[in-house]
């Protein structure tokens, strides 16, 4: 080719390689796109460096010497490797910075995700620990239902017992009261009848003086003793005989009465303080919860 297309390709090569060395215009797509584009004219136009790189082949244009253009085309491809290596460079930091991204966006996804497992298997966790507790809970709920169950029908049996006991006592302490009550009864009658024989004993032993005395006088008075004297002591002495022996055989009874009054009365005070013992035991027997004894 002529020296003007000569030019031309060289300035289109510096041209596009200025353009491309504006990072801060382009994006990395952009630069290597651009990078392409200049080596694809590098190959398209091999005989650029083939045929001045050869000062013998080399036919300069009238104003410009051999070795200047050589040092233009020298300095020009230093300056496109620089700037390769500095778009390359870019280009790869780029690529390190978007991978950097990547990897940081998978490593938060990563840690996100690792988080949401971890709260699941947290959740779940306590899921269990509650359905645990709950179960245990209601083991124990179940047990003090049983419990309380079998406290209820032990105090529905002891009730039962003590209302039988209870009726039972009531009847024992009121043939007790009507036993004593007669016992009572009979004591006193029995006290009241030796206290008459005393009393008429006493009465007969009165007469028997009496009579004595009225003998006495009418001895020093010289009469004679009563016709009846004879049989009125006679009858004295059946009488006097009749209530000594009607007094032996009732003071045994009395006796009799009187430790039949103190045995009764020792039965039912012996009776009572099982009844009371009872109430208290009875008091001391737990309820159900929240209520009373």
């Amino acid at each position: 080719p002529d020296d003007m297309s000569l030019s031309r390709s060289y300035y289109v090569f510096v041209d596009a390689a200025q353009e491309a060395a504006s990072p801060w215009r382009q994006d990395s797509q952009k630069m290597k796109s651009k990078i392409s584009i200049v080596r694809r004219e590098r190959t398209i136009r091999p005989e650029i460096n083939e045929r001045y790189w050869q000062d013998t082949q080399f036919e300069a244009a009238p104003e410009m010497e051999n070795g200047a253009l050589r040092d233009m085309i020298l300095k020009s491809q230093q300056q496109d490797t620089d700037w390769e290596k500095a778009a390359m460079e870019r280009a790869r930091e780029a690529e390190q910075q978007e991978l950097l991204a990547q990897i940081r966006s998978e490593r938060e996804y990563l840690e996100e995700q690792q988080r949401r497992e971890a709260a699941q298997r947290e959740w779940e966790r306590l899921q269990n620990a509650t359905r645990r507790e709950l179960e245990r809970e209601a083991i124990r709920f179940e047990q003090e239902a049983l419990m309380l169950k079998e406290r209820l029908e032990q105090r529905r049996l002891w009730e039962e017992r003590s209302l039988r006991q209870r009726a039972l006592w009531q009847q024992r302490e009121g043939a007790l009261l009507a036993e004593l009550e007669a016992a009572r009864k009979a004591e006193k009658d029995a006290a009241d009848e030796f206290q008459q024989l005393e009393y008429e004993l006493k009465h007969l032993g009165s007469q028997r003086r009496t009579l004595l005395l009225q003998e006495e006088a009418r001895r020093h008075q010289g009469e004679l003793p009563a016709a009846d004297k004879h049989e009125v002591d006679k009858q004295l002495d059946l009488k006097e005989n009749e209530l000594l022996l009607s007094m032996r055989r009732l003071r045994p009874k009395h006796e009799q009465y009187k430790n039949a009054v103190v045995k009764l009365e020792e039965e039912l005070a012996v009776l009572r303080a099982e009844h009371d013992a009872e109430e208290q035991a009875r008091l001391k027997v737990p309820s159900a919860p929240g209520g009373g004894a």
